[in-house]
């Protein structure tokens, strides 16, 4: 008689846990590369965003040097400079009959603002009861 008995081999849960293992190691790994691509491109959106600001700054504090010399007691200086396609630098200066001080010095948006909708929080023809008497 030929009693052979198979031979069994008893990984099925080792192999199950290793496999949960790798699933979520690639997933974590996914998932830290999505960060760190989001975060460079918030980075570079910010320098972008710093460098025109800095830039623009910098022309305004030039022409500020070379502003016209005041007039009168009281007079008024006001120019922009433009830092990209929807901000300003907006500068108001005011002379005391002998120099120009800065009364604004301004980043301002130039977009024309539009609430994006409404929302209705209570509906005043509804009566509310609070509290039964």
């Amino acid at each position: 008689m030929n009693s052979r008995t198979p031979i069994r081999l008893n990984i099925g849960s080792v192999m199950i846990m290793m496999l949960f293992a790798v699933v979520c190691l690639i997933l974590l790994a996914s998932l830290s590369l999505l960060a760190a691509n989001s975060r460079l491109r918030e980075a570079e959106r910010f320098a972008e965003h710093s460098t025109a600001y800095y830039a623009a700054d910098y022309e305004a504090v030039r022409m500020f040097n070379s502003a016209p010399e005041p007039l009168a007691d009281g007079d008024v200086y006001e120019y922009s400079v433009k830092v990209d396609d929807y901000r300003v630098i907006e500068v108001a200066l005011i002379s005391d009959g002998e120099a120009y001080h800065i009364a604004r010095w301004q980043l301002v948006s130039t977009r024309e603002w539009s609430p994006e909708g409404g929302m209705t929080l209570f509906d005043a023809e509804d009566e509310v009861t609070l509290y039964d008497d």
